[in-house]
């Protein structure tokens, strides 16, 4: 669990976003993305399904945020299974070293 604090206490913006690079047709008659010349579209995606096709530049400035996020998200779930697998071994401990207190309180002593 160390390991993943520097991903998770990080000062790396992160930008809630999916980044992608999808050629498309535009869909105009005479265009030569008709003769398979597709048009280059770097798209992000955002949170509640929205979609914008932005400019290569921009792409490129948003793809650091946005590979931080998957980073980050990706640390976070490993964090949570880490964390649930400590609990569960913390209570298999526990019953393993647990004493019956009634039996605890009708064990007879004897001194010596």
């Amino acid at each position: 669990m160390g390991a993943l604090l520097g991903e998770l206490l990080g000062h790396e913006p992160l930008l809630k976003a999916y980044l992608s690079y999808a050629p498309r047709t535009c869909g105009s008659p005479g265009c030569h993305c008709r003769r398979g010349e597709l048009h280059p579209a770097w798209i992000v995606r955002l949170p509640q399904g929205r979609n914008r096709s932005v400019s290569a530049p921009v792409y490129e400035r948003l793809r650091p945020p946005a590979a931080a996020y998957q980073r980050f998200r990706a640390a976070a779930r490993r964090w949570r299974r880490l964390a649930r697998e400590a609990e569960q071994l913390l209570r298999e401990l526990e019953a393993l070293r647990r004493v019956d207190a009634q039996g605890a309180l009708e064990e007879k002593h004897t001194d010596g």
